[in-house]
């Protein structure tokens, strides 16, 4: 996995490194809202969220980053925690999310909706449709 986060530079973070509240978890971390747009935990967990870029859409809602941070903390499979999400994806403002467990590597965005479970290869997610060139 490569990552870059450009985005927000005001905003305040702190590195990649071991969450304080959660030693199990370690990823960057948005000291804001309390949770990170990239991280991994114990069992093969890994969580990673991207803002989409639309300027019509509605920016408010909940905060994308505790997709990432709930994912970590919690003990649901990927596609259970990723079905239960795509229930409540709407409430927030745009995003694309990949969760992975070891077991699957599942993908849920909410702008389009769209959710599927990403078989072997590469995959891009960057702030538009999955996989889009």
């Amino acid at each position: 996995m490569a990552g870059n986060r450009d985005e927000f530079h005001a905003r305040p973070t702190a590195p990649l490194g071991r969450w304080q509240d959660v030693t199990p978890v370690i990823g960057g971390r948005d000291l804001r809202s309390g949770g990170g747009w990239a991280g991994v935990a114990d069992g093969g967990r890994l969580a990673v969220v991207t803002n989409v870029r639309d300027p019509l859409a509605a920016q408010a809602g909940p905060s994308r980053g505790a997709l990432v941070a709930d994912f970590l903390r919690g003990r649901d499979a990927a596609d259970v925690h990723i079905e239960r999400l795509a229930r409540v994806a709407g409430s927030y403002a745009p995003f694309n999310l990949l969760l992975a467990d070891g077991d699957s590597l599942e993908y849920l965005g909410n702008h389009p909706a769209e959710r599927q479970t990403l078989g072997p290869g590469v995959h891009g997610m960057s702030n538009g449709a999955l996989d889009a060139p």
